[in-house]
């Protein structure tokens, strides 16, 4: 594994996920890793609202018709902030100029929709792996760079610190 350079990128959610697709088209391996299993990961109960600039970024990465079934658009939106009790309601006719003419202000998807297809997707490339932390530790690779996509209240930004010491005495730097 040393002769291209290694990216370790810490947490394996939907950005995890993602940023390791981006990297993949350069010549690197990718070692995604996680403290949930890849079944955890998926069957969260979650869904998320994707806008026009997201759907720019996945359309890019040719993500966006593999997500295409599992997609319901919105045409309208209110959002209400509960400390300030002011609701705004949104339209098609808010959206900006160049994408005036959609037929959608965004879309929503299940985490589990999201996630299968992103590990499907990350499954085509030789060179992105997901390995937990456990077995990671005994591998000795060297990172050249680490990533940290870890979400508000997860277990790996709970436990970083922890991995971080446990790492540096197993393989001092």
């Amino acid at each position: 594994m040393k002769d291209r350079f290694n990216f370790k990128i810490i947490g394996s959610g939907p950005t995890g996920l993602l940023l390791s697709i981006a990297l993949s088209k350069f010549d690197c391996n990718i070692i995604l890793t996680d403290l949930l299993t890849k079944d955890r990961l998926i069957n969260k109960d979650k869904t998320y609202a994707i806008t026009h600039s997201t759907k720019k970024i996945l359309s890019k990465f040719k993500l966006w018709e593999k997500l295409e079934p599992y997609l319901f658009g919105f045409d309208s939106l209110s959002i209400s902030d509960s400390v300030t009790s002011k609701i705004t309601n949104l339209s098609i006719s808010d959206l900006d100029d160049d994408i005036s003419s959609a037929e959608n202000i965004g879309w929503v998807i299940k985490h589990s929709d999201l996630m299968n297809t992103f590990f499907q997707e990350i499954d085509n490339y030789e060179n992105i792996f997901f390995i937990s932390p456990q077995k990671l530790i005994g591998k000795k690779i060297l990172f050249d760079y680490h990533f940290f996509s870890t979400g508000a209240n997860s277990l790996d930004k709970k436990l970083l610190d922890f991995v971080d010491i446990k790492k540096s005495i197993i393989s001092p730097v």
